[in-house]
């Protein structure tokens, strides 16, 4: 099953809450699962760490993309297409888990 996880999955996984951390790396670490990414997911989570000197949530993130079997490259086509669906379905962040992630 192709999954493409957003930023908030990946933090909730490397530093979130107990009971969140352990439904984020469920997901994660689930062996049916091909995950595709994008260099802006990347964007979104390592320069933080990277910056602040966070080696192992930085070294979380490095893993997870090592294991990315697909790579989606940036396009204007992508982005005004992401730009359509976060218009039209909105966005949260990580403070507002999706409804599948919340106890």
């Amino acid at each position: 099953m192709r999954t493409f996880v957003d930023a908030g999955v990946l933090i909730l996984g490397a530093r979130g809450h107990a009971d969140l951390s352990e439904r984020a790396l469920a997901v994660l670490g689930d062996p049916r699962r091909t995950f595709v990414a994008s260099p802006f997911l990347q964007l979104e989570v390592i320069p933080k760490p990277s910056y602040f000197r966070r080696a192992d949530e930085l070294l979380f993130y490095e893993t997870f993309f090592g294991a990315v079997s697909v790579w989606i490259p940036p396009s204007i086509e992508l982005v005004d297409s992401a730009l359509r669906i976060a218009s039209t379905y909105g966005l949260r962040d990580c403070r507002s888990p999706p409804a599948w992630i919340r106890v």
